[in-house]
């Protein structure tokens, strides 16, 4: 019933840490695509997106195994420019994406006001790939909304797409996105 108040809902981000096990990340995009589908089956009026998340090469058909063509998905930005390796598989996993999945658009989220978002994903750009940015800053997100209640626990990313405020909070480890 919680979920139904809102029209889209990034999906839990159950990430795959570079140097995971294969069986560890096999069973969290598992769990990630079966929680994606249970809320698109069984929330009326709500989207889930899809969460990309990543490892080594190796595995990049793994993570965007269960996605379907044409979807639009998401990529947060959270610690993947911190480290050159990190910022190396992001740039790989791109044309990944664009070209396997061919989304309707990339939500892209937990985004520095400093990042060079269009250089990122100029692959994106280039194949007519929307991209959606909330316009946020990172270090002020945790203090617009702060909030436990008995069922669920907020943490928000306050931003703006198209002049409309966004609201992403995380509900027992799903993003939820809603457009106020």
């Amino acid at each position: 019933e919680f979920l139904s108040q809102f029209k889209y809902v990034i999906c839990i981000d159950y990430s795959t840490y570079i140097g995971l096990a294969k069986y560890i990340i096999i069973g969290q995009i598992a769990k990630a695509r079966i929680v994606c589908q249970w809320i698109n089956d069984n929330v009326e009026g709500c989207t889930c997106i899809p969460n990309i998340t990543f490892s080594f090469e190796e595995y990049d058909d793994i993570c965007l195994e269960g996605i379907v063509k044409g979807s639009a998905v998401a990529i947060s930005l959270e610690g993947c420019l911190k480290k050159k390796l990190l910022r190396q598989r992001l740039d790989d996993i791109i044309p990944k994406v664009v070209d396997r999945i061919k989304p309707q658009c990339i939500l892209i989220y937990n985004v520095s006001a400093k990042t060079d978002i269009y250089s990122i994903f100029q692959y994106a750009i280039d194949n007519n790939i929307k991209l959606l940015i909330p316009k946020t800053l990172m270090g002020e997100r945790n203090k617009l909304l702060l909030e436990k209640t008995s069922f669920v626990y907020y943490s928000v990313v306050v931003g703006y797409i198209q002049e409309q405020p966004v609201v992403c909070l995380q509900v027992r480890s799903c993003m939820v996105l809603q457009v106020l």
